[in-house]
């Protein structure tokens, strides 16, 4: 990766990336590029400018702010890549966006001028505080106000750096390592509490978690009953497994019997062709979650939340 310093920089060194920050942006975010393409995009909507760049450098953009770094990708449908700073310096915790509303002049003047518009609250707040911050109590006009302060007096420091393209067949797994094995049990934890909140006490379950790679931003877990009842989970997973926990961070998709929301038709196919581990559960108590998905014996079908 070749990056060199804006103006920008002179004025915001504290925030400047190390070596090893960059060397790891360079090395994780093709890998995430890779994921969200095989796991997210159809294979008969795959984007042309990313084929026709494979294996080239492409141009990106480093914003280093107080608490995260975001990687810009202005040619990739304007693709943006978070990370959280957490303390001393490890880059953790990646998230995967898009800023269509951007302007070509907002490309030119810097993304970081359109990010308060383009993320959600929470997310603004861990890209402008450190690690450590906490969120703020305000109303929505009190936020409103708030982010216009913070717009106008935001410190960053950016650069201009390249990324290589990994080819966009099926993704090559690293084969098993502790890492790996403590981020997998770290998933099958977060599943195995998830499903107690959605089936009732007595079902049998099967989850399968999907090989992956630690680096990965998230993964896709399936679980679902003997009737074929069940849903896609999305875990956020993290870089550094020995210290770092995974989370449930939300549902891919409420129905595995109905594709929506955006998944790719065949996911749960997938999911399962690209098994690394399958586990069997008697789900334990009651329901806990009914406020958003369940499958019982009285309800065979679900009852979905708005996303």
């Amino acid at each position: 990766m070749r990056a060199s310093l804006q103006k920008s920089d002179i004025d915001n060194a504290e925030m400047a990336l190390s070596k090893e920050q960059i060397a790891f942006i360079e090395k994780n975010v093709p890998q995430i590029l890779l994921w969200e393409r095989f796991w997210t995009v159809p294979l008969d909507s795959q984007d042309p400018v990313y084929d026709e760049n494979i294996g080239r450098t492409v141009p990106v953009k480093l914003i280093s702010l107080k608490g995260a770094v975001i990687v810009f990708i202005p040619w990739l449908r304007h693709t943006a890549i978070t990370y959280v700073k957490l303390p001393g310096g490890q880059l953790d915790y990646s998230g995967f966006s898009g800023w269509p509303e951007m302007s070509q002049k907002d490309i030119v003047d810097g993304p970081i001028k359109t990010l308060p518009a383009s993320s959600g609250w929470s997310t603004f707040l861990s890209l402008i505080k450190s690690s450590e911050g906490t969120d703020l109590n305000l109303t929505k006009e009190q936020k409103e106000i708030y982010l216009d302060l913070e717009k106008s007096a935001m410190q960053y420091s950016q650069l201009d750096a390249q990324i290589r393209l990994l080819p966009s067949a099926s993704p090559a797994y690293a084969p098993d390592d502790d890492d790996k094995q403590i981020l997998l049990e770290r998933i099958i934890e977060e599943a195995l509490e998830y499903s107690e909140k959605l089936f009732e006490g007595g079902k049998m379950v099967n989850i399968t978690v999907p090989n992956f790679n630690v680096g990965d931003s998230r993964i896709w877990v399936l679980i679902e009953d003997g009737d074929k009842n069940g849903v896609i989970v999305n875990i956020q997973m993290t870089t550094n497994p020995r210290r770092n926990p995974v989370a449930f961070s939300g549902i891919v998709l409420y129905d595995i019997k109905v594709e929506r929301y955006g998944v790719e038709t065949g996911t749960v196919r997938k999911i399962r062709q690209q098994a690394v581990k399958v586990v069997r559960h008697t789900i334990k108590g009651s329901l806990k979650y009914n406020h958003r998905t369940m499958f019982t014996t009285r309800n065979r079908t679900q009852t979905t939340a708005t996303m």
